[in-house]
């Protein structure tokens, strides 16, 4: 059965208020004091408000809460209160994008448009209490940041590597001769190594920055000398000296540890690797007496 009904618009009235308004172009106005309250008791797959516009072109968007008043009140409150359930399940708030191009592809995007809200003295931009743990995954469904409830932070996929040196001595008795520039090659092998994203290649010797950013390089090496002479280790961006260890080895014959710690910032693509060059009878340890490392900083 169809009806129809032609008039500029009907009024619902109580509490000597519009309580509900239809206008003639579709759009429909809730007052009064009683709010807008949807029951829901079906357990299938349906939901209890649903709410579709094609309109592509909102400044204010699809669902638009807004409140005039002053009030010490939230503006919105989601709230889950029902028992059961199953531990995969989606409950809470679940922000789902997809479609055509969302523009920065933010799910969750917090602006405040208030001097007192943006002086920060009485103001969370985004807080997560009772018990809440953060987790965000990226869409290989791996975990890119998560932050749990006693307060530890962790990045694991934050860019990241550290390489032991390899099995071979760099000596003259092993083809390495003096007064000549040699790569100075890690592995990869071993406990306690790693390369979170792979980005340390171990044919080519070079840890190449995946992302841009501040990193924080460096290498811990162990040498000896005897008969005078010096040696140099250098760390090199792309073909660009930047950072340098230097040990004058004397005649003593001991070991000794060489290291470097520094600041760079990468570009993406670009790559870091070690080189030495020594005038006498030196040599660098192998195995677990030298390292290559390098990490993320923002």
């Amino acid at each position: 059965m169809t009806s129809t009904l032609k008039t500029e618009k009907i009024q619902f009235r109580g509490d000597n208020s519009d309580a509900m308004t239809l206008s003639n172009n579709g759009g429909v106005t809730l007052g009064g004091t009683g709010g807008l309250h949807v029951g829901h008791s079906n357990n299938n797959a349906q939901v209890a408000t649903f709410i579709n516009s094609s309109y592509s072109n909102s400044s204010s968007g699809v669902v638009h809460v807004k409140q005039t008043g002053a009030t010490n009140q939230p503006t919105m409150v989601i709230e889950q209160t029902g028992t059961g359930g199953n531990p995969s399940d989606t409950q809470g708030l679940h922000i789902k994008i997809a479609g055509q191009n969302q523009g920065s592809g933010q799910a969750i995007r917090i602006t405040t448009e208030n001097s007192s809200l943006n002086s920060g003295n009485a103001y969370d931009a985004f807080s997560v209490t009772n018990g809440g743990g953060l987790t965000i995954k990226n869409t290989s469904n791996a975990t890119t940041l998560n932050l749990t409830t006693d307060g530890s932070y962790t990045l694991p996929k934050q860019p990241g590597f550290i390489a032991v040196r390899s099995s071979t001595r760099m000596s003259s008795n092993n083809g390495f001769s003096n007064n000549t520039y040699h790569t100075v090659a890690f592995d990869e092998n071993g406990v306690g190594n790693f390369d979170t994203r792979n980005n340390y290649d171990a044919s080519t010797e070079r840890f190449t920055f995946p992302t841009a950013g501040k990193y924080l390089i460096g290498f811990n090496l162990l040498v000896y000398g005897t008969g005078g002479g010096y040696i140099d280790f250098n760390l090199m961006y792309n073909s660009t000296l930047i950072g340098r260890a230097y040990y004058d080895t004397g005649t003593g014959g001991n070991w000794k540890p060489v290291n470097l710690a520094q600041v760079v910032n990468a570009s993406v693509n670009d790559y870091v690797w070690i080189r030495s060059y020594w005038t006498g009878n030196q040599q660098v340890h192998e195995g677990v007496y030298g390292n290559f490392w390098g990490y993320l900083l923002g």
